[in-house]
């Protein structure tokens, strides 16, 4: 059982060169927290080479990064940032202070 609960998502607006996704998180006792994910303009428009993503970056991307949110639900704090690119895993980009486990950085 997951310690938080994810809401919808909403498109916000940032520097990025691409699309990021705030997601609400919400705890009994707890004031709600969000997450936001950061998906790279390239991993959005496909320009990346055959089986280069790797296939968890495909899932943030399809799921509009609910599915990388969804990882950390069991944290006591989530991160608040998360990146997608077209090279690697999905990495946390911003913590509320506490690290990730260590089977959680990528």
């Amino acid at each position: 059982m997951s310690l938080w609960t994810i809401g919808e998502g909403t498109e916000i607006r940032t520097e990025i060169d691409g699309a990021a996704f705030k997601w609400t998180l919400r705890r009994d006792g707890h004031r709600p927290l969000f997450t936001v994910v950061e998906i790279s303009a390239h991993m959005l428009g496909g320009c990346y080479d055959e089986g280069r993503p790797t296939a968890r970056a495909h899932a943030a991307v399809e799921s509009l990064g609910r599915s990388e949110v969804e990882r950390y639900l069991d944290m006591e704090t989530p991160p608040r940032k998360i990146g997608v690119a077209t090279v690697g895993e999905p990495w946390i980009v911003a913590s509320r202070g506490n690290p990730p486990p260590a089977d959680r950085i990528t």
